[in-house]
């Protein structure tokens, strides 16, 4: 897909439900042949608020879960 906008394009990349998807995922992922993007980041104590944003559909990229207390990365 891509828009008149910008000249950058989007592909949408599904891994199958197994371990071998979920490794080529990976290996697509790490060498930069497929970039997520990351519309934002939620801590586990507002996952209704990450439920909402997702049912709306408003989001830009995936909604991503804060796990912990590491950094969210931007």
């Amino acid at each position: 897909m891509s828009t008149r906008f910008t000249d950058k394009s989007v592909v949408f990349a599904f891994a199958r439900e197994n371990t071998e998807g979920l490794r080529e995922l990976k290996m697509l992922i790490e060498s930069g042949q497929v970039t997520p993007v990351v519309d934002c980041v939620y801590p586990m104590d507002e996952a209704a608020a990450s439920h909402r944003r997702v049912e709306t559909e408003q989001q830009s990229g995936i909604v991503v879960p804060k796990i912990g207390d590491a950094p969210a990365s931007s």
